[in-house]
């Protein structure tokens, strides 16, 4: 009968659960990670171009080059220095339009920094203005 008892605590042991071996506060399973929804970038606001009778794009001209404002308008009826600036001025019917261009020494060159049109009753008449120099430009 001791020998019973010996073997009863030995045996008893087998039926117990293995100790929890993970230190306390640690899972086995990983953690879910959550990503930030992706950022949706919008498009820049931008003003659409008039269009010329032919399809001409005429895009805001101020900030514009000289070499770029050629390319929109091509050569002007008049070119001119005045005081700092050099202005250029374009003509198409009754309307013209004058396009004053500054030194921008960090760029080395010239650029638009203020258009008037004369001649037109609105908006919309300056962009029909605009439009016509551009057709004849492009038809040149």
């Amino acid at each position: 009968m001791a020998a019973a008892l010996l073997v009863t605590p030995v045996l008893s042991g087998c039926n117990r659960a293995p100790p929890n071996t993970e230190p306390q506060g640690v899972s086995s399973t990983p953690p879910v990670q959550h990503k930030p929804p992706p950022a949706v970038a919008r498009p820049p606001v931008a003003r659409p171009p008039a269009v010329a009778p032919n399809n001409v794009p005429v895009p805001d001209l101020v900030g514009m080059s000289r070499s770029q404002v050629e390319a929109v308008l091509g050569q002007p009826d008049a070119r001119g220095p005045s005081g700092s600036s050099e202005n250029w001025t374009y003509r198409s019917g009754a309307c013209s339009v004058r396009l004053d261009f500054f030194l921008d020494i960090s760029r080395n060159d010239y650029y638009a920094l203020s258009r008037s049109v004369s001649g037109a009753k609105d908006d919309k008449d300056e962009q029909r203005c605009l439009q016509r120099i551009a057709s004849r430009a492009k038809s040149s």
